[in-house]
């Protein structure tokens, strides 16, 4: 995208010095400010495409609540990366897809977040991505993977921000 001329930046020359780039500001409107996301989990973002201007505004206490959390591979680091190996699925009637597997793996990370101790967790703090819409309405498809609590937030790939 960075490629396309629309979305390049134009040289502007200023009368107090070297000249800078700057987007035309009638096509884009790059937002800088992230009020949700921890450092760590925007540093790829920031480099490859907000040529290092991307601005971490989220509240300190809020995002780093679950950096000790005994289920991060690696403690203070806020991501949770978990491959599955399972089979894309879908019904007959639908273009969507969805994968059992992924969905089972989601759970457990879930269930482990909610019944963690330290800290308390709710389930509205919890953040789950899916790039299959069918995954969302897995529990009418597969009821005996899901508590009435699951149905709610099952979906594919598991998204946690500390």
């Amino acid at each position: 995208m960075k490629h396309t001329e629309v979305y390049s930046r134009k040289s502007t020359a200023t009368s107090d010095g070297p000249s800078s780039a700057a987007y035309d500001s009638r096509l884009v409107v790059k937002l800088v400010r992230n009020y949700r996301s921890h450092p760590d989990i925007l540093r790829v973002p920031n480099e490859s495409f907000y040529d290092g201007e991307l601005i971490p505004c989220a509240d300190e206490a809020a995002r780093s609540m679950l950096c000790n959390w005994p289920g991060l591979p690696k403690p203070g680091f806020p991501l949770v990366f978990h491959g599955v190996v399972g089979r894309d699925e879908r019904e007959e009637r639908s273009p969507s897809f969805f994968n059992v597997d992924e969905v089972s793996v989601v759970m457990s990370h879930v269930h482990k977040l909610l019944s963690s101790r330290q800290p308390r967790i709710q389930q509205k703090q919890i953040g789950i991505i899916s790039p299959y819409r069918k995954q969302v309405t897995l529990d009418t498809l597969f009821p005996w993977l899901y508590t009435a609590a699951d149905a709610a937030i099952c979906t594919s790939v598991l998204f946690l921000q500390c």
